[in-house]
């Protein structure tokens, strides 16, 4: 085998050898982009369920807040009609 042979076969090898890392690398970043898109789907859930955790707790807030108010203001009227009472 001649000397230009060897390197013709030198340069087959080398041109192979880089269409098999492109092609490893093309695989692995099909990997990675899959694995990006599963984090990014969870991260959507939890965004979801974070939400509407928070809308629960501002439900239940106002909820409470309501009930306050209310005792409140039968304590003001309880308060009131004492008052009348007593001014009689």
């Amino acid at each position: 085998m001649s000397f230009f042979d060897k390197m013709k076969d030198a340069g087959e090898d080398i041109k192979d050898a880089f269409a098999e890392g492109a092609h490893d690398l093309a695989e692995k970043a099909g990997e990675i982009k899959d694995a990006a898109a599963d984090k990014a789907e969870d991260l959507k859930q939890a965004a979801g369920d974070a939400a509407d955790k928070a809308k629960d707790a501002a439900a239940d807030a106002k909820q409470a807040v309501a009930e306050k108010a209310g005792e409140a203001k039968q304590a003001a009227d309880d308060a009131a009609d004492k008052a009348k009472d007593a001014a009689k």
